[in-house]
């Protein structure tokens, strides 16, 4: 039983004192059904061991997010998606902090199976104040939208171009028109 097989890395990736080991016992679930095998055995998440001090078990929590998303799944998995999206938005803010890995998550995820509510959290990170956030993750969020569904580019669309209107940063400018054109 896969997921079984999956509780003794998790147990020493949130356990073990030494971060090396912590990033480790993480790469160790690269190429799995992780995330699936996460919410089968409860308790242990990536949005849990994104919250660690230390850097490289973030980079390495999302080193296998978008692993699992590219090369398990290749883009079509709606819960890996919206995990890494979860990820990402708890990764860019708290005392553990890592807006370079969450705009590395959204820039590279693939959004094109995401639900509705995932485009609306999403979407709810352009409304906030303009410099609540550095440019790069504002572009990073712009290039998941232009991933999105087609059910729901529409609305998608229309919230990008407010957003050109009032963000004057050129990365997320390029990004939002890069997105318009998907």
């Amino acid at each position: 039983n896969e997921p079984s097989a999956l509780r003794a890395p998790l147990e020493r990736a949130v356990s073990d004192a030494n971060p090396a080991a912590r990033a480790a016992a993480i790469r160790g679930l690269r190429g799995t059904a992780s995330v699936e095998a996460m919410t089968k055995l409860g308790g242990i998440d990536y949005q849990r061991l994104m919250r660690d001090p230390a850097p490289a078990v973030r980079e390495a929590v999302v080193s296998n997010l978008l692993a699992e998303s590219s090369q398990v799944y290749f883009g079509h998995d709606r819960a890996v998606s919206e995990t890494a999206i979860a990820v990402a938005l708890a990764a860019r803010s708290g005392p553990a902090a890592d807006p370079a890995q969450a705009a590395r998550l959204l820039s590279e995820v693939s959004t094109e199976s995401v639900g509705h509510q995932a485009v609306e959290e999403l979407l709810s990170l352009l409304d906030g104040p303009i410099d609540a956030s550095p440019p790069v993750l504002r572009a990073a969020v712009v290039t998941a939208l232009g991933g999105v569904p087609s059910t729901e580019s529409a609305l998608v669309q229309k919230r990008l171009l407010e957003h050109y209107r009032r963000d004057s940063a050129k990365e997320v400018r390029r990004a939002i028109l890069e997105a318009l054109v998907r």
